[in-house]
């Protein structure tokens, strides 16, 4: 969904360079981090699992390398890491439950993920409505003082332009549900989840990835949009794959919108 994001991050963006500052990255701007990880980042403690199915897990190591996952030190399911360095294995399905331990071990590193649940995992997505947080919705200190709901947690997906598709979002981690971080947590995600749980009493996740202010088409790959819009877009993400030809996940994306606005607001 990253490779258009161009069509509508230039304009956003552009703000940044009124009254003469130069768009330059800033400190909530994430930096995607270098070494891959042995197990992907939307994988860690305080987790939920999707209950009922075969989930997939993922990381990267060395090629070759034997890769094994565990809950509670029983061994449930293998992989080999690619030639790319990637692994990939399908683990359960498991019934609703948990807390459980989830280790994932190759020959010289393991990664142990505690407290993890098994439940129900939703997707929170949408724009500006859907990123509004408890601590500005309606009757918010007093429903951030009682945000403590042991079995939902919530992961939130980092806002950051790219023009090709990014193997890592920005470093993030499963938060559990506690006045400290629900107040941060997406508003309308928190109260469906609230309810979700009470009603079915089973654990619930949620993964929040909203940006405010895009346009549907920023959510849709270059690949359809060209299939299925081929006179509105062409030019667009003709440039696009300039640029991402150019440098891909390394682009000077902010470089790239300074020489932007100089031509059209010079």
């Amino acid at each position: 969904m990253y490779r258009v994001f161009l069509l509508f991050v230039a304009v956003v963006l552009s703000a940044g360079t009124a009254f003469g500052q130069p768009m330059q990255p800033q400190p909530w701007w994430p930096v995607q981090p270098v070494e891959l990880p042995l197990v992907h980042t939307l994988f860690s403690s305080h987790m939920v699992l999707q209950r009922n199915i075969a989930a997939p897990i993922w990381g990267w190591s060395t090629p070759g390398d034997k890769i094994t996952v565990s809950i509670n030190d029983e061994q449930i399911a293998k992989a080999t890491a690619e030639k790319d360095g990637k692994w990939q294995t399908t683990i359960g399905p498991f019934p609703t439950g948990g807390p459980v331990t989830l280790s994932i071990a190759g020959e010289k590193k393991t990664v142990t993920l505690n407290d993890v649940l098994v439940g129900d995992v939703w997707l929170c997505s949408g724009q500006s409505n859907m990123n509004w947080p408890v601590r500005l919705s309606l009757n918010a200190e007093e429903e951030v003082k009682a945000a403590n709901h042991p079995e939902i947690r919530s992961f939130n997906v980092g806002f950051y332009p790219s023009l090709v598709p990014m193997k890592l979002p920005q470093p993030a981690q499963w938060e559990q549900c506690t006045p400290e971080f629900a107040r941060n947590f997406t508003g309308v995600g928190y109260f469906f989840a609230r309810e979700i749980q009470k009603s079915q009493r089973i654990p619930i996740g949620i993964i929040h990835s909203s940006v405010g202010a895009t346009y549907a088409e920023a959510w849709v790959s270059g690949e359809a949009l060209r299939k299925q819009m081929p006179h509105d877009f062409g030019e667009l993400l003709d440039a696009v794959d300039l640029g991402a030809a150019a440098g891909g996940e390394n682009f000077d994306y902010f470089g790239a919108i300074e020489k932007w606005t100089a031509t059209v607001d010079p």
